[in-house]
């Protein structure tokens, strides 16, 4: 997909990069539920579905996303669900991908968290097999774009008139 959630995820990170990443997982303090931590677990998530290993993925983004649910941190929850989806579009499972990334960007909706919510209607714009779900999803990215005066907005209007 293209928007890896952190650096470590990034194509052709190394193994140390990732160990770094799950470390700072684990040195919370017993028993300690923050939200910093799980951002990491996030990250980690995305770390091992660049790898190839998206079953570790899927299980890491889920634990996460409950987490997350548990703190009322909504948002955060669901950037864990839109990574779950692109890992899925990964695995090929693009039904469980459109399922998770179209309620992603619902909650990234309600939640106002629209810089978000565009690079999701990005990701499920690719995803669609209908031409003009997709062209619904770029359309509503681009007005996101837009709105806050992003420079992605250009790509994204490519994108709708390469039809």
């Amino acid at each position: 997909m293209a928007n890896p959630c952190h650096t470590c995820a990034r194509p052709g990170a190394d193994g140390a990069r990732r160990r770094r990443c799950r470390d700072r997982v684990r040195e919370r303090p017993a028993g300690a539920v923050s939200r910093r931590p799980l951002t990491w677990r996030i990250a980690l998530g995305c770390a091992h579905s660049a790898a190839g290993d998206h079953r570790t993925a899927l299980t890491v983004l889920g634990r996460a996303r409950t987490a997350l649910l548990a703190l009322d941190d909504s948002r955060m929850a669901a950037r864990a669900l839109a990574d779950t989806g692109r890992t899925r579009a990964r695995l090929g499972d693009t039904a469980g991908a459109v399922a998770d990334l179209s309620r992603a960007a619902e909650d990234l909706r309600r939640g106002e968290a629209l810089h978000y919510e565009a690079q999701v209607m990005e990701d499920l714009a690719d995803l669609l097999e209908d031409p003009e779900e997709a062209r619904a999803c770029l359309r509503r990215a681009l007005t996101i774009y837009e709105e806050g005066g992003s420079p992605r907005a250009a790509v994204v209007l490519a994108r709708l008139a390469d039809g």
